[in-house]
């Protein structure tokens, strides 16, 4: 397949001209979050009680100033409703009072769940709130939970694809009951919220759930590899999440050399708006070049 159009010296031009360092990654990104309820008899075969369930999980998209809890700190009203008794509406006032505030950008909600069964929900995440905080309750139980918080989905600058987290039993510090159907008895002043996992009923087992993290939206096709690689090395061809000029670099390479697997990337003579614009037409042409390009030197959607 033969390549028309602008000279292999233009290669050097381009990467010599635009060696400027990181472009602006993708300012946004699109996620679900999925509570996998992995307890189970199995699983806990001295630690699961009769209807083993998990509340409707409340979640923040955030920055660094919200916390909505943290081990060592006491509860706040809407975590102690959580905790005790899965009633969620305190706590998602909560972040949508966060958001109001500039804090946090969205409110996730998920469905109840029986052990076993899993759920979630979808949010975007954006370069200034990139944080994920996920909290539901063990139940029945006094004011036992599993959770996240803080949990960073761009780390070094570059959005994560996946993530998954065993999930541990948390005591919110609010009831003082000792086993899972032990009745109300209120803890005030409230004791601060501790890891309970190495405690009775969850020492010595393993995790109650799993919370997987997945990335939805289109991967930018101006991050064509990892920062820094060459042919042979690990991550060459692989995206790394920011764009570099090791992008511009690749995809120039490719295209000199007329791979069509790599480079073909538009159809001929097309511009926003054409039909076929971003549409791979089996030819490797200066469109492809100035397709790639463009889409480079904007960073990513």
């Amino acid at each position: 397949m033969k390549r028309t159009g602008v000279p292999k010296a233009l290669y050097g031009v381009l990467v010599g001209c635009c060696a400027i360092g990181t472009v602006s990654a993708q300012p946004t990104a699109e996620y679900r979050v999925t509570l996998d309820a992995t307890w189970s008899v199995e699983s806990h075969p001295n630690a699961f009680p009769p209807d083993a369930h998990f509340s409707p999980f409340v979640g923040a998209v955030h920055d660094g100033t919200y916390s909505m809890w943290e081990p060592g700190t006491t509860a706040s009203d809407g975590m102690e409703d959580m905790a005790e008794t899965g009633d969620t509406s305190v706590l998602a006032f909560e972040v949508v009072r966060a958001r109001s505030q500039g804090r946090a950008t969205e409110l996730l909600r998920g469905p109840f769940l029986l052990a076993g069964e899993s759920g979630g929900d979808a949010f975007t995440a954006e370069t200034s709130h990139p944080l994920l905080t996920v909290v539901s309750m063990i139940a029945p139980s006094p004011d036992w939970f599993v959770g996240i918080r803080g949990v960073d989905l761009r780390p070094g600058g570059r959005w994560v694809e996946r993530l998954e987290i065993e999930l541990h039993a948390y005591d919110a510090g609010t009831d003082s009951g000792l086993d899972f159907l032990s009745g109300d008895i209120d803890t005030s002043p409230r004791d601060p919220i501790t890891d309970f996992a190495a405690t009775v009923p969850f020492a010595n087992t393993p995790h109650v759930a799993v919370l997987i993290i997945e990335r939805t939206d289109t991967p930018c096709i101006a991050d064509a590899t990892t920062d820094g690689t060459n042919p042979g090395d690990a991550g060459f061809g692989f995206p790394d999440g920011a764009v570099t000029v090791s992008d511009l670099s690749y995809f120039v390479e490719a295209w000199v050399s007329t791979d069509a697997l790599l480079a073909d990337v538009t159809t001929d003579t097309t511009n926003p708006g054409d039909p076929g614009f971003g549409t791979p037409d089996g030819a490797v042409t200066i469109s492809d070049l100035t397709f790639f390009v463009e889409a480079w030197v904007s960073g990513c959607p």
